[in-house]
């Protein structure tokens, strides 16, 4: 079962930017949501989030401005990284291993002065 979203707190006041529903059973009892990894500051006011299986970019709005398919990874050094995605570098990390059944967790690192 996983559960996350992303919430903008203003004062008293919450809303709901960002919701990503798991397929599975339709039952509410058993709703799941993907889990969210990470999020980092981008250009422009924006912000960056990771999930398993894609990195968002949001703008300051909180608006979906665009979705990349997580990419293959390749060792540097020692660490498995991408820099396919401009503005960002993707990567993997074992925070999550000792209860994690899917494998790694990725990580983002905004670039600055890059653009999507």
């Amino acid at each position: 079962m996983s559960e996350g979203r992303i919430l903008r707190v203003c004062g008293e006041k919450v809303t709901l930017v960002s919701e990503n529903p798991v397929s599975g059973p339709t039952d509410d009892k058993w709703k799941m949501t993907e889990s969210i990894y990470g999020l980092a500051p981008a250009t422009n006011g924006g912000f960056w989030a990771i999930t398993y299986r894609a990195l968002f970019r949001f703008g300051a709005d909180g608006s979906r401005e665009k979705e990349y398919p997580l990419p293959k990874l390749k060792s540097v050094s020692g660490v498995y990284l991408s820099r396919d995605i401009p503005g960002a570098i993707v990567v993997r990390t074992d925070v999550n291993w000792a209860v994690s059944t899917s494998g790694y967790t990725p990580l983002i690192i905004p670039v600055e002065g890059s653009q999507p």
